[in-house]
């Protein structure tokens, strides 16, 4: 239609979404064919809507369309994507274009093809997802990256991590350990902190790396105060605490919680044959005060024997178990008591809980009586029996089950 030609009555213009109509004016950016029926069938121009001003060129123009309008006659109404627009006379449904601020250009004018670009779609809002939560608790905002939203922002009760919200997530390495996060990169917040708990109020340190120890408050520190014991021999998981005694990998004194640790080498070094220690303060768990494997005490450390340990002259390899060896002066145990009243055993290898009474001395053990009525053979054992030409000898006073022996006519 001509710009002076007025529009027929129940004549409509529909376009497919993102065009606008052309009558033969300017403002096309791209155009596609449509249809218009009603008096007669027509066949004319689609324009999509232009995102900036529109530069196809014309002579004698006079009108231009605004982004989001088309050009109905040097009127304008606002693009309705994909609706039938219908005119019952001469007037179109929306205010005019201010003279003077755009132009149009008749359909007898000679207009140059126009350039062919991409349609641009109708801008629409798009709303951050719910697990950014909202502006009224601290959250709300995010980005959009390649059609996906990130949160910059989260509420209160949660974390921001790589555009998510969480309520907590577990570092370790610098790597998130699990959720849909796992095995990307985290931080503690402190050099040497090896595991933490990340929270919307802080970080958590749980265990130091580099040789670093746990202090209270999750700090990691390169030594504990005087007043405390280290605690590790690795380079991760270190800590400081109050003193304590350690047995069989367990705190035996009263601590809350348990702690659990490792009798150490004199170089706090894992491999000691140590069972039991104290970690004394401003120590690491050096005292030993008990030995396994067969190995004997000697000042506080474990040696295979009291000649390896350097032990003075006199003193004498005692091992009554696989726990519990000592270097010490030669003594006799009666009924489990030394001559000072301390606690003994008789050695396994003579009988142990068989044997009652044993010398312990320069010469290895030697069972010296039995007892639950087993007889001790003329290699110093408890034997249930005598092998012959041995023959069972048995008290005849006291307790007849304490005294047997085997005595070879």
């Amino acid at each position: 239609y001509d710009s002076g030609t007025a529009i027929p009555q129940s004549i409509s213009a529909s376009c497919d979404a993102g065009y606008s109509v052309h009558h033969g004016h300017g403002c096309n950016e791209s155009t596609r064919l449509f249809t218009v029926g009603g008096a007669g069938t027509l066949t004319g121009m689609c324009t999509a809507v232009p995102s900036s001003d529109p530069v196809a060129p014309c002579s004698n123009a006079k009108w231009e369309c605004n982004t989001g309008m088309m050009t109905l006659n040097a009127w304008a109404a606002t693009l309705v994507p994909g609706h039938v627009q219908s005119w019952p006379g001469t007037a179109p449904p929306t205010a005019a274009v201010p003279p003077g601020t755009g132009r149009m250009c008749n359909v007898s004018e000679s207009t140059p093809a126009p350039t062919q670009q991409p349609s641009v779609a109708p801008t629409t809002t798009m709303a951050c997802p719910n697990n950014c939560g909202s502006a009224s608790q601290g959250g709300g905002t995010c980005v959009f990256v390649g059609g996906s939203a990130s949160c910059t922002s989260c509420n209160s009760d949660k974390v921001l991590l790589h555009g998510r919200c969480v309520q907590r997530a577990w570092c370790k390495s610098r790597r998130i350990q699990s959720g849909p996060l796992a095995g990307l990169r985290c931080d503690c917040g402190q050099t040497h902190c090896h595991l933490c708990e990340i929270t919307p109020s802080g970080n958590n340190c749980l265990k130091c790396r580099d040789g670093y120890f746990m202090q209270a408050g999750g700090r990691c520190v390169e030594s504990c105060h005087a007043n405390q014991t280290s605690v590790g021999t690795s380079l991760y998981g270190r800590f400081c605490h109050a003193p304590f005694q350690c047995r069989a990998k367990r705190s035996t004194s009263p601590t809350t919680p348990q702690v659990v640790c490792v009798c150490p080498t004199n170089d706090n070094q894992r491999g000691s044959n140590c069972q039991a220690c104290s970690f004394n303060a401003g120590e690491f768990g050096q005292q030993c005060t008990m030995c396994r494997n067969r190995w004997v005490l000697h000042n506080n450390t474990c040696y295979p024997s009291c000649a390896a340990a350097g032990a003075p002259a006199g003193l004498v390899d005692y091992v009554p178990s696989f726990f519990g060896g000592q270097c010490r002066l030669p003594f006799t145990c009666d009924n489990r008591r030394d001559e000072q009243g301390q606690a003994c055993k008789c050695p396994v290898e003579i009988g142990g809980g068989r044997c009652r009474r044993c010398d312990v001395g320069v010469d290895g053990p030697a069972c010296t009586q039995c007892g639950g009525g087993r007889f001790l053979n003329a290699s110093g054992m408890c034997a249930d029996s005598c092998v012959a030409p041995a023959v069972e000898v048995i008290p005849v006073v006291g307790d007849r089950t304490v005294g047997r022996t085997c005595q070879t006519p």
